[in-house]
């Protein structure tokens, strides 16, 4: 034999999506220089390489390739052990070839990725979800899904509620909402919720979604209602009006007719009833239904083009909605006072200028800090989710004053996602500015701002 070859190492492990190698040495034991071929073969070919892929070698020369293992993260390879064999063969003499053996292991993941359509049901006593799940991993997934509301004002009922996943597989599991209370007349509500997704390696996640509840009797019952009693008030009386009956004739010789004397009774003396006092007016219904207005980062000036953010939920879109009603989740999961925050500008296209400003034509309960607040005007800051800091809401409530207030993490992240398509790489944002007397500023991108003459300016903090 012309060619001798050894590997090394011949077992090798790796993730998927990374990289492992291995070293070929090739030893020339013919009489002239040749040239010597270097290929993998077996299942793993198609995702391996080798450098170089040829050696020319005087003899009784060495030379040696690297030869590198790249699984992709995907499906396929599923997470298994994989023999291969790297096969050296001669130019010169096509017979003289060797083949040398090993394993390479591919470590398991399991990711995935889901979708609910619709995003809001609409219904009177139910309505339903369906929650596709799709295994991205190269692993089997064990998937569970569960549902809840903040309120505790559904009932959910998740068909199947388990499912096992191979990978590059999905399952579709549908979740019945049924509210727990209804109502026969008035506008229609929207009561917001989650559905979670459980699996044991790859952890959990959360999927807004929301039920449209409408009454039992129709908006549409009343004008119809009325339509029909104008048709009864119609066929009842228009005969009469456009046709009255004639008067009769008078005879031409009238008969003469002694007249009866007349007996006038004396009237009962009559009192006058009581003057009833006037029935006070009711009280006016107030309105807490979601923001009448919402104006969000890009709206006016679009968005920076340096970091590749574009919209997802654009103006007028029906998914403004949904986006009212994550303000309203907002609302319910305020906590304590931020540490100087400050609202950034919103015409900019500056980088971390991303606020969400929400105003009610009445205005809106919320409780925070264990006290009951009324919303007027809410302006939301998820401009420091982009350097990984907590986003911020700054609340004007109906009596002027203000709160400055954190948002939970996750509904900062629902909002965030909803409303704007982030890049998969952004661009490192502007460090947080120093420590002021305990107060983080980021003065860098952040400054005055006037809303609808409502001035959103920075404020010293003076919280507990």
């Amino acid at each position: 034999m012309s060619v001798l070859a050894t590997i090394e190492p011949s077992e090798l492990q790796v993730d998927a999506g990374n990289e492992t190698s291995l070293v070929v040495r090739v030893r020339n034991r013919g009489t002239i220089v040749d040239q010597f071929d270097i290929k993998v073969v077996g299942p793993t070919g198609h995702w391996a390489t080798v450098d170089p892929p040829s050696l020319r070698l005087f003899p009784d020369k060495e030379g040696e390739a690297r030869v590198t293992f790249r699984p992709p993260r995907a499906p396929d390879p599923m997470a298994d052990v994989y023999p291969f064999g790297i096969a050296v063969r001669a130019a010169s003499d096509t017979s003289a070839m060797t083949v040398e053996e090993g394993h390479v292991a591919v470590a398991p993941f399991v990711q995935l990725t889901s979708e609910v359509v619709p995003q809001t049901s609409r219904g009177v006593f139910s309505g339903a979800h369906d929650v596709t799940v799709h295994n991205v991993g190269n692993a089997v997934a064990e998937v569970t899904v569960l549902a809840s509301d903040p309120d505790r004002l559904l009932n959910f009922e998740v068909t199947p509620a388990r499912a096992g996943l191979k990978p590059g597989g999905s399952a579709t599991l549908r979740t019945k909402v049924k509210p727990k209370s209804t109502f026969f007349m008035g506008g229609a509500k929207r009561i917001p919720f989650s559905i979670q997704v459980n699996e044991p390696t790859a952890g959990s996640y959360q999927i807004p979604a929301t039920i449209e509840q409408r009454p039992i009797i129709p908006g549409w019952v009343k004008p119809v209602g009325a339509l029909i009693l104008a048709s009864v008030a119609a066929v009842a009386f228009l005969p009469k009006i456009l046709f009255p009956p004639q008067p009769t004739a008078a005879p031409t010789q009238a008969a003469v007719v002694t007249p009866s004397p007349v007996i006038t009774p004396t009237p009962a003396p009559v009192t006058a009833p009581p003057t009833e006092a006037p029935t006070a007016a009711p009280p006016t219904q107030e309105n807490f239904g979601p923001p009448n207005k919402l104006t969000v980062a890009g709206d006016v000036g679009g968005l920076s083009s340096s970091l590749g953010i574009t919209f997802r939920c654009p103006p007028k879109d029906a998914c403004r909605d949904d986006v009212k009603t994550r303000v309203l989740q907002v609302l319910s999961g305020l906590g304590v006072n931020a540490a100087g925050a400050q609202l950034t500008k919103f015409i900019t296209t500056n980088v971390g200028t991303l606020p969400v400003v929400a105003s009610w034509t009445d205005r809106y309960p919320y409780t925070a800090n264990g006290a009951q607040f009324f919303a007027k005007q809410v302006a939301i800051d998820l401009a420091p989710k982009l350097a990984g800091q907590p986003a911020y809401a700054y609340i004007q409530d109906d009596n002027g004053t203000v709160h400055w207030l954190t948002i939970p993490d996750q509904l900062a992240d629902t909002l965030l996602n909803q409303l704007y398509n982030l890049p998969v790489a952004p661009a490192p944002t502007v460090d947080p500015g120093a420590i002021v007397n305990g107060q983080v500023f980021y003065a860098n991108f952040y400054s005055v701002a006037q809303y609808d003459g409502f001035q959103l300016s920075t404020l010293p903090f003076t919280g507990p």
